[in-house]
């Protein structure tokens, strides 16, 4: 037989000021059978990658690299778009249009920005949650009946600003191709262009970028055995399991309706030439809804599991 008793642990966690924890597990137990229960929860808080100046891209201040430049000579582009033709960058102006003496006037002047400034550093898990429960009861002297059941949720929160930043191809056949800008007529060239910061202010789109997953997780079993004689035992079981989460939801840059952007509208019908212009600075509430596409990746989860062995 089981001794009687009851019996229970406390655990408060703090780590680092941003993070805490309590875990509580208690049980009891009686002639024929026990239970336990167990609960957790947590909070961890985060920062900004711009809270560190460790972290952020630009670290010639440290005897680094600026690695707001990639390695074909690319930036991440601020409030004023930029253009890359033969590795030569050039800077943008405030205005509609971009002729190629004002290009070649602005040579090098280009406006370079981190958007990870506004990316967090690690996971904010706003909350976590974890119960489980687990009862055995004794029918008899040859039988026994056990229930397990485990249950968590968590909530996380990544901000990433730095998804915002695209680099377009500009071709010949686009209305807002420079010619000249190139060493060979007719080449294409880049245009690195931030949506986050053009799509801040007056007009701005409603949008956040920021990630937010959900999982939920419930799993239970019942479990009974009955001793046969002593060579024999019978189990029988029943499984249950059920997941439901979404590990990325809300809107996202589509980079299929950002390269189309400048695409030319005689040749090209599916094009945004019409409501997109990448000289201009600011927000094109128009084009940036279609830019900004909604990008769901839920999952679902469903077991029903029976077993019987002798």
């Amino acid at each position: 037989m089981i001794s009687e008793g009851v019996g229970s642990t406390l655990v408060i966690r703090t780590a680092c000021i941003i993070s805490t924890a309590i875990d509580l597990l208690g049980g009891v137990s009686w002639d024929s059978g026990n239970a336990w229960l167990g609960v957790m929860f947590e909070d961890r808080g985060s920062f900004l990658r711009n809270e560190r100046s460790y972290l952020m891209e630009d670290l010639t201040q440290f005897g680094s690299n600026d690695y707001r430049v990639d390695g074909r000579g690319n930036f991440r582009a601020g409030p004023l778009p930029y253009i890359i033709a033969d590795g030569i960058a050039y800077g943008v102006l405030k205005q509609a249009a971009l002729s190629r003496p004002q290009a070649m006037s602005l040579h090098s002047q280009v406006s370079t920005r981190s958007p990870i400034e506004a990316t967090s550093w690690t996971t904010d898990r706003s909350a976590s949650a974890w119960l489980s429960l687990r009862l055995r009861q004794e029918l008899g002297e040859a039988s026994s009946l056990t229930f397990t059941s485990i249950y968590s949720k968590r909530e996380t929160e990544y901000a990433n600003e730095n998804l915002t930043w695209h680099l377009f191809t500009v071709d010949s056949t686009s209305s807002y191709y420079i010619d000249g800008l190139t060493a060979t007529a007719g080449d294409s060239y880049d245009m690195g262009y931030s949506l986050y910061y053009n799509n801040q202010g007056v007009g701005a789109v409603a949008v956040d970028v920021t990630n937010r997953p959900v999982e939920k997780v419930l799993n239970s079993y019942l479990d009974f055995s009955y001793d046969i004689n002593d060579d024999w035992q019978m189990l029988a079981g029943i499984s249950y399991g059920d997941n439901e989460g979404c590990g990325r939801c809300g809107r996202r840059p589509n980079a299929g309706v950002l390269d189309a952007g400048v695409a030319d509208s005689a040749l090209d019908p599916y094009n945004y030439s019409d409501i997109f212009n990448p000289y201009v600075t600011g927000p094109q509430a128009e084009f940036f809804n279609l830019a900004y596409s909604t990008s769901d990746q839920e999952n679902w989860f469903h077991m029903a599991r029976y077993s019987f062995a002798v």
